[in-house]
């Protein structure tokens, strides 16, 4: 005598085994039955004329409706070895064109396998595609590192600037939207309580359009680190610019001392070379025995913060 619990598995057992066949044959129906189906499909730009490229977007896709059975149908929707494409030729366009797609199905690129199996019926988006063609060029832009933000510890300073290989990049498009790109920048790069020299590489940021691309998407930095420290710099000859050819000046004192503050391994090879000092002579100076001028100085780009004794100098003429 069968037990009930073994009753109850046969009976599920054949239940599951009825569902199953069922579902193959439901199946088999479905996917054997002819339907119209819309599939949205990527459109490619092909032989553009050498020189040229395009100057706006075009959309990236276009909806289709399809007639055939429904493996066909689900293959092509699912498989990418499988999928359609509406691929416009452009060897005839130097510059403008509105294409009506509804004259051009014959564009839709249907895989070699279904080729006899699936039928295009209608192209129902967008119904034109307007094409804008424009100079292709390439020029050269620096890169813009002010957001690598680096925040060296207390006591240690950023000698220098940031160093990058390379600082430039290629950048590729249609003229007119090029002409308005005057640097890349990188992305956003923060580095804190750094206490010697570092390196790393960096992204760039996305182009504002995608039809601008670039010949690299990274770049290296470098930086150096260097502890704080401050040198006396003395005898720094204080030079007169722009004196007229018949007037002959004398400066007092005619040298000054510049204290200096900046990275201790650069500071350390600081002589008196390095710094100038200087006054542009003009119609703005006033040479008296009571009047002091200020002097200005140009000083390398490492050093942040200067003093100079005296900073007021008396000019004479001989």
């Amino acid at each position: 005598m069968i037990s009930r619990k073994k009753r109850v598995r046969l009976n599920l057992k054949a239940k599951l085994g009825s569902f199953i066949i069922a579902l193959f044959l439901w199946l088999y129906v479905v996917l054997n039955n002819t339907y119209n189906y819309n599939i949205k499909i990527p459109i490619e730009i092909v032989n553009i004329k050498p020189g040229k490229i395009l100057a706006k977007d075009i959309p990236g896709k276009m909806t289709v409706n399809f007639q055939g059975k429904g493996s066909y149908l689900l293959a092509m929707k699912f498989l990418s070895s499988s999928s359609p494409r509406f691929r416009m030729d452009l060897s005839t366009i130097s510059s403008f064109w509105v294409c009506p797609v509804e004259n051009y199905i014959k564009w839709i690129i249907l895989p070699r396998g279904l080729r006899k199996e699936i039928l295009v019926r209608d192209i129902l988006s967008p119904d034109t595609i307007k094409v804008v063609l424009d100079d292709k060029v390439s020029k050269k832009v620096p890169i813009d590192y002010s957001k690598i933000e680096i925040k060296p510890k207390t006591g240690y300073i950023l000698a220098g600037k940031v160093k990058l290989v390379p600082d430039s990049v290629l950048v590729t498009g249609p003229k007119k939207l090029l002409k308005n790109i005057k640097t890349v920048s990188t992305k956003l790069y923060k580095l804190e309580n750094k206490t010697n020299d570092f390196s790393g590489e960096v992204e760039l940021e996305p182009l504002p359009s995608k039809l601008l691309s670039l010949n690299i998407l990274k770049t290296q930095f470098f930086v150096s680190i260097q502890r704080l420290g401050e040198k006396q710099i003395n005898d720094v000859k204080v030079k007169i610019k722009n004196i007229p050819k018949n007037i002959d000046i004398v400066v007092e004192p005619s040298t000054v001392n510049v204290k200096v503050i900046g990275g201790v391994e650069f500071i350390k090879n600081l002589t008196s070379s390095d710094i100038e000092a200087f006054i542009n002579y003009g119609s703005h100076i006033k040479i008296s025995s009571n009047s002091l001028i200020k002097v200005n100085f140009h000083l390398p780009e490492e050093i942040i913060s200067y003093e100079s004794t005296p900073s007021e100098v008396k000019l004479s003429i001989r």
